[in-house]
């Protein structure tokens, strides 16, 4: 797909945890990309200097390509220069797209099963291509979502996973409350997942920071996963 330059305007502004936050954005003309792909985005206007022309920031796809608007999830902490940026960000501020770009593609018509790794925001793409057409039309046999978070908060989309996928493991670095469910980061849990999790035949598709995708690489390859059954973002 070629890289063109698209204007927007933000519909739907809402917090999604306490750290992140999600944005639905309209664009014209119609953009054209791919489940598991990613824009870069600014806010004309907004920021330390809005006569400058905007900062431009690289942002995951969270919606299916079929859908009428753009979702975008994202991470809202202390430090990130797109955090300050995000409190001026209201519904009806104008958007500065350039995209779509990215390889990280869902592709599976033969139906493997598929393993998504992701943690925090990392989900935005997962997301994307779980709600795309070719997926929902030739749903894999299995799907296991895995997803690393800090506390029970900061799950994002509790509300989908259930049904969205077949198996749904959060696992938790720092939960507050009293929590059954796997703990520690989810490199440690693929080190300590029982041999079954591990499928030469299935796909795994992994989002998130560059260290984590280099150990998870590593650790899948380790337990018998083919190189080539491996997806990681960019």
């Amino acid at each position: 797909m070629t890289t063109a330059i698209y204007k927007g305007t933000i519909v739907s502004k809402r917090l999604l945890t306490p750290t992140a936050v999600e944005l639905e954005c309209r664009v014209e003309p119609t953009l054209d990309y791919q489940a598991g792909q990613y824009v870069m985005m600014g806010f004309p206007g907004l920021g330390p200097d809005p006569q400058e022309p905007p900062k431009l920031y690289p942002l995951a796809l969270a919606s299916a390509p079929s859908h009428p608007t753009l979702t975008f999830c994202i991470r809202a902490r202390e430090g990130n220069s797109i955090t300050a940026l995000l409190s001026e960000v209201e519904v009806g501020s104008e958007t500065h797209i350039e995209g779509p770009g990215g390889s990280f593609l869902y592709n599976n018509p033969e139906r493997h099963p598929v393993v998504f790794v992701a943690t925090g925001t990392g989900v935005a793409p997962l997301r994307s291509m779980i709600r795309s057409t070719p997926y929902q039309d030739a749903p894999p046999i299995h799907s296991t979502l895995v997803l690393g978070l800090f506390t029970e908060d900061d799950i994002l989309y509790p509300n989908e996973w259930d049904t969205a996928v077949s198996q749904f493991v959060p696992v938790l670095s720092d939960p507050v409350e009293p929590w059954d469910g796997e703990t520690g980061w989810v490199t440690q849990y693929l080190e300590r997942a029982p041999e079954t999790f591990f499928q030469p035949e299935a796909q795994y598709y992994i989002c998130g920071q560059y260290e984590m995708l280099g150990v998870t690489k590593e650790i899948l390859m380790k337990r018998g996963v083919p190189e080539n059954k491996i997806f990681l973002s960019q």
